[in-house]
């Protein structure tokens, strides 16, 4: 039972409708931009517009944050990644001008929503039930997720074309705009706006230092695996969108069903057990995808996704809030320290977006997607050693 259920569930709800909107449009907008000039690099480049926008404003939306308020920042990282999807109604047609102009738009939201949806988490959920409530709020996610997709992907393919993504960006907008007004019910709890950023940056906890290495792989594997090189060796093998909608709504229920099975038998204590068996079949269900890139093989990959998603996602989230309530020596330094732990996380996105563009540069066609899911999926087995040694720490 979580504590502040009322809190909680209207926090949830809040996230939901969030989630399901962008869920709803998120796959189809990677493929709406490689359809402008089917670019791997050009698509690569929005990625990595997006990923140094976020390092280099999600201190200034921590600072932001605190002379506002954490919901306050959840609220305007939402409300932009309306204004976005905004942009792409208005400026459907310069694909040129698009890749700058989401890349930054969705990189400022990405850092507000970001500093606003930590901070809430770890006020609204004490550190003993984050497990639970973890795997609650996959649990909806994963409901979004898949819901969203199919919907959309159907909507894409009957109304066909231009019209059937710019109907996809409306009722995305619709859902963003929801979640702002919906959050107007949570309590609004203010900041001190003194913060000591330097001392989170150069605190000496083993665990912190720890917590930071593991982020930078982390955040390699999880910013280009799925929502990019994923959706990309997806497309292409099934050449339809309304096959992506479908098979990421397959994956999505596995994930739930997954989900639930976790929640009853992951505990802080085995935590890493369970991160380590499914960073292993994603790893090597990756390399089956490049020996057989098929149709059939690419269904059994999106179950392994959803079946191994949430056994490496809260393990990593989890651990993170009781790394910096463990550090911190007040809730106004958690703050800090969550924004600290972005440098890491935004160079990391950088570091593997130029490596792809690299990469492809010297191996061009579609075989690089696969090699590289086989190289990005093996990062998750790297972090297992940071994730064994901070689940002992905690």
């Amino acid at each position: 039972m979580i504590k502040k259920v009322s809190e909680a569930q209207r926090y949830l709800i809040a996230q939901l409708l969030y989630q399901f909107g962008l869920l709803f449009s998120r796959i189809f907008l990677v493929i709406f931009l490689w359809k402008g000039n089917q670019s791997l690099d050009q698509l690569a480049w929005f990625f990595l517009i997006q990923s140094f926008t976020i390092l280099l404003v999600y201190y200034p939306c921590g600072v932001f944050a605190r002379w506002t308020s954490p919901l306050f920042a959840f609220r305007l990282g939402v409300g932009l990644y309306g204004v976005s999807y905004g942009t792409l109604l208005i400026f459907q047609h310069d694909v040129a001008l698009l890749y700058l102009w989401i890349g930054l738009l969705t990189g400022i939201a990405e850092s507000f929503w970001s500093v606003g949806t930590h901070v809430l988490t770890m006020e609204i959920v004490p550190n003993e039930q984050r497990d639970s409530f973890s795997h609650y709020h996959y649990v909806f996610t994963s409901l979004a997720g898949m819901i969203a997709p199919f919907l959309a992907g159907s909507m894409i393919t009957y109304l066909g074309g231009m019209k059937g993504y710019l109907a996809v960006f409306l009722i995305t907008m619709i859902f963003l705009l929801s979640s702002v007004l919906y959050s107007f019910s949570l309590r609004n709890k203010g900041y001190r706006p003194k913060s000591n950023f330097r001392a989170a940056f150069f605190n000496k906890s083993k665990a912190w230092k720890q917590l930071l290495q593991a982020s930078f792989l982390w955040i390699g594997a999880e910013s280009l695996l799925k929502p990019f090189l994923l959706v990309m060796a997806l497309y292409l093998i099934v050449k339809s969108e309304w096959w992506v909608g479908t098979f990421t709504t397959i994956s999505s229920l596995c994930g739930i069903l997954a989900s639930f099975y976790y929640a009853q038998v992951i505990q802080p204590q085995n935590r890493q057990r369970y991160y380590l068996i499914a960073a292993l079949c994603l790893f090597l269900f990756m390399i089956f995808l490049w020996s057989v890139p098929a149709f059939w093989s690419i269904v059994l990959v999106m179950v392994v996704v959803g079946i191994t998603t949430p056994a490496l996602d809260i393990p990593m989230n989890t651990v993170m809030y009781e790394v910096i309530d463990s550090v911190t020596e007040s809730e106004e330094q958690r703050l800090d320290f969550i924004t600290v732990r972005e440098i890491p996380l935004g160079l990391g996105r950088i570091a593997v977006l130029i490596f792809f563009l690299f990469f492809h540069k010297i191996w061009t066609g579609e075989d690089v997607l696969y090699l590289m899911l086989i190289v990005f999926s093996g990062f998750y087995l790297m972090v297992y050693g940071w994730i064994r040694k901070l689940v002992d720490m905690s």
